[in-house]
């Protein structure tokens, strides 16, 4: 048996697959091809990844080429990091007692604001994020504490659905809190939380960012929401976010 089939196997037995027309069923592929899997004549393509990705916590790259860990970190695991992580970028700093950790890897860019300080960004509305740096906060909004790192062109942004929000706490983003926007900030990475135009003139939207396997597509974290893999243009990447206590 090839490496492939092997993990194929393993993964049948913990999913409770009994043949290979059950594993063809839940990837949503023909039978002959997850036979051409299991005879090492072709390797998993998008689609399949896709379906596992959706459906089960295997790390990708194992299952396509066998690289560990075997599992994907839980959004709890992957949460602890990204703050210790923060933590240990940050050094000390002003009270952010009310901003959620940044995101790794938004740290830094052109136009950054002086290491020791925070700044107000404009909470602004869904129809002014094409402006490109002219942001006006919207009527009654006002402004945002935003991180030190980000450029002079970042924002505040209310959210408006429930598309990103999810069981683990750290990443639901629940209608009404404000996500920090860096409009610089136009590469990111699989994981990175995203503002898209979808298509050339159609709806701005706040979702996941994937690249996998020479593919990108846009997912929510709803069940409601399915995933956008048709073209898009990424418009800024968030940074942080804000939730405003509750009176109580």
């Amino acid at each position: 048996m090839n490496a492939l089939s092997l993990r194929m196997t393993e993964v049948m037995q913990e999913l409770g697959l009994d043949t290979q027309r059950d594993l063809a069923a839940f990837c949503g592929v023909t039978d002959s091809l997850v036979a051409q899997w299991f005879a090492g004549l072709t390797g998993l393509g998008p689609k399949p990844l896709r379906a596992f990705a959706r459906k089960t916590d295997y790390n990708l790259d194992w299952l396509a080429r066998g690289d560990l860990p075997k599992r994907r970190p839980t959004k709890a695991e992957a949460a602890r990091l990204q703050m210790a992580q923060a933590d240990l970028a940050d050094g000390p700093g002003p009270d952010r007692s009310n901003v959620v950790a940044p995101e790794i890897g938004a740290l830094s860019g052109d136009g950054a604001a002086p290491e020791n300080s925070t700044w107000e960004a404009p909470i602004i509305g869904w129809a002014a994020v094409l402006e490109q740096g002219r942001q006006v906060a919207a009527p009654n909004e006002g402004t945002v504490p935003v991180p030190r790192w980000a450029s002079r062109k970042a924002y505040g942004l209310r959210v408006r659905d429930t598309a990103m929000m999810g069981k683990d706490d750290h990443r639901s983003y629940p209608i009404g809190s404000i996500v920090i926007v860096d409009p610089m900030k136009l590469v990111p990475k699989t994981g990175r939380r995203v503002i898209a135009q979808i298509g050339t003139a159609g709806e701005i939207v706040l979702r996941e960012y994937v690249e996998e396997f020479g593919m990108r597509w846009l997912r929510a974290y709803s069940a409601n929401y399915g995933p956008l893999s048709e073209p898009f243009k990424i418009l800024g990447t968030v940074i942080g976010m804000v939730r405003e206590e509750e009176d109580t």
